[in-house]
């Protein structure tokens, strides 16, 4: 987001969020779907979350572009580097894969403090230590949710095979509804 997010009182004394780019102000209950959802965020990490607090945040990348998607990332993972304990439910192959860029980074010793080719800074840097994955199924439909850790491999950064399954399937089924065509 290019703006910034303001509060304020609204008509009825409810305080109320908006959003400000260009010198134009509005409501949050006007701007994008993205704003929208990255508004409170935004206001929650700028103005409540401290050192040694527990942030917990439900699938961050809904309705946001696949590079904001990689800049709430980093955000998140710098939360984790200024002490911050995130636990964060995710669908998105993009947040996972951009969080294994930042595991990845976080093992180069090379770094002083950008990475020119990806524009990564030190502080976007994920230590092993500092995470874990979990992925939660179902193995029948009546039963109640599995959980299991997810381990992350040190040279690749958290596996997508369950990502690059539906990817396959879905250019499986694609070919195969091209082919009915001709």
């Amino acid at each position: 987001m290019d703006g910034k997010i303001y509060s304020g009182s609204g008509d009825d004394m409810v305080p109320t969020l908006g959003y400000e780019q260009g010198g134009h102000r509005i409501g949050i209950r006007g701007a994008s779907s993205m704003v929208a959802d990255l508004a409170p965020l935004a206001m929650w990490i700028d103005r409540i979350v401290r050192d040694g607090d527990l942030l917990i945040i439900d699938e961050p990348e809904s309705h946001l572009h696949p590079e904001a998607i990689r800049l709430v990332a980093r955000v998140l993972v710098r939360l984790v580097g200024e002490g911050v304990s995130v636990v964060c439910a995710t669908h998105s192959p993009v947040l996972l894969h951009e969080l294994s860029n930042c595991i990845l980074l976080g093992q180069r010793n090379d770094l002083v403090s950008q990475d020119p080719v990806g524009g990564y800074d030190i502080s976007d840097r994920l230590s092993l230590n500092d995470i874990a994955v979990h992925r939660f199924y179902r193995a029948e439909r009546n039963e109640p949710a599995l959980v299991t850790k997810v381990e992350i491999e040190p040279d690749w950064g958290i596996p997508e095979d369950e990502y690059v399954d539906v990817a396959t399937r879905q250019s499986e089924d694609t070919s195969r509804l091209i082919d009915g065509l001709a």
